[in-house]
């Protein structure tokens, strides 16, 4: 049995992009930073959509995709307004990819 592929709203935490909408090569470099690899996403607040922390494990050293993107100068950092969480949410795990 394979199920379909699911999605729920989310955004980057503590993050936006450099513009009205994300450029082109803000996508392309998160798709290659995510692309066929399991991240883990930590979720640190919920609104209207869930804001999520995301870091590639796989390799011997963690690679935190939201840091990533802010060096990179692809993204501007900002600040979430958290809202209470209960502990199994804030342990969630996705798969992305």
């Amino acid at each position: 049995m394979e199920l379909p592929a699911q999605a729920i709203p989310a955004r980057l935490t503590n993050m936006t992009a450099i513009g009205e909408t994300w450029s082109t090569q803000a996508t392309r470099y998160f798709t290659q930073l995510v692309a066929h690899r399991v991240v883990m996403a930590r979720v640190t607040s919920i609104n209207q959509v869930i804001s999520v922390c995301l870091c590639d494990t796989s390799g011997d050293d963690d690679v935190h995709i939201n840091d990533t993107l802010l060096r990179s100068g692809l993204a501007n950092k900002c600040r979430d307004q958290p809202v209470g969480l209960t502990a199994s949410v804030v342990s969630s795990v996705c798969l992305i990819g």
